[in-house]
């Protein structure tokens, strides 16, 4: 293998480009700056994106590390225009085997640079997290994170009110309702949408779970309901639903699944869990947040 000091990554036209140590955000330039003994954990952490083209700034690579590293790609989009070229990417996904998912803006794809970093110097891979989250039991995850959550056991009144449909956001400023100026959308080399957390590296700070159990249990949600993760941004995650839950029974089990996942979804949002089991029962996409 290459003994490698460092190289470029470029992605061709981002929402930012300052060059750091380590590895930047993920847009403009990325640089990562690895010996040869974490090689093999940077050509992981690589290789389910794709990129525009790389620079090695150092020995050349055999054609075998080329191809691994050459597997990254970010697409930076109008937010105005974000949604429906997340639209067409995801249509294209079936004959590109490119997953597209939106990540927000360069605060966004700093904070998710950074959890791909630490995953690495943790030596954490790709590859490993997905086989990691594979042991794992969702129910019996979700189960345990529910006994951690502020509960009675009572999922409050059932909405008499119309409910309002959970929305797409995470491309819009949160203040002013209207589309950030510029959105990013990576697409991943994955088999499945619940891999984007494995790709990305995604989580493990203060209530949040890390990577492979977000891969647990979308997997289970993925199978039951069809969701997709379309967005990952710095602290929030949005599917798109399939077959959302068709009865009370269904919509408060998976309410309360939820809540488990992530409390602040009900604590700092709907209040009870029947409200967000309403929301659920009427939305194309779901929404989730950690401090």
């Amino acid at each position: 293998m290459a003994d490698l000091s460092k190289f470029e990554v470029v992605v061709g036209a981002g929402i930012g480009g300052a060059k750091r140590n380590s590895t930047s955000s993920l847009n403009g330039r990325l640089w990562f700056r690895y010996d040869s003994q974490k090689l093999a954990i940077l050509l992981d952490v690589v290789r389910c994106l794709r990129v525009d083209r790389l620079n090695w700034i150092s020995k050349s690579p055999s054609e075998d590390e080329r191809r691994i590293v050459s597997d990254i790609s970010l697409e930076t989009f109008a937010g105005v225009e974000v949604v429906d070229e997340l639209g067409r990417l995801r249509e294209q996904y079936a004959t590109t085997g490119a997953y597209p998912v939106l990540l927000g803006d360069e605060d966004d794809c700093d904070h998710i640079q950074e959890c791909m970093e630490f995953g690495a110097d943790d030596g954490l891979t790709q590859s490993g997290i997905r086989a990691a989250s594979l042991q794992i039991d969702p129910q019996r995850f979700l189960a345990e994170q529910g006994e951690c959550v502020p509960s009675d056991g009572q999922p409050g009144e059932w909405p008499t009110e119309e409910v309002e449909p959970i929305e797409l956001v995470t491309y819009l400023d949160l203040e002013t309702g209207t589309p950030k100026e510029e959105v990013a959308i990576a697409l991943l080399r994955i088999r499945q949408p619940w891999e984007v957390f494995a790709a990305l590296m995604w989580g493990g700070w203060n209530a949040c779970a890390d990577a492979a159990s977000h891969c647990a249990a979308h997997r289970r949600w993925y199978e039951k309901f069809g969701a997709e993760v379309v967005s990952v941004t710095g602290d929030c995650v949005q599917c798109w639903v399939a077959r959302p839950p068709a009865t009370q029974e269904e919509a408060l089990e998976l309410a309360w699944e939820q809540y488990a996942y992530c409390p602040d979804i009900v604590l700092q949002g709907t209040e009870t869990v029947s409200a967000l089991a309403a929301a659920l029962m009427v939305s194309e996409f779901w929404y989730f947040w950690w401090e």
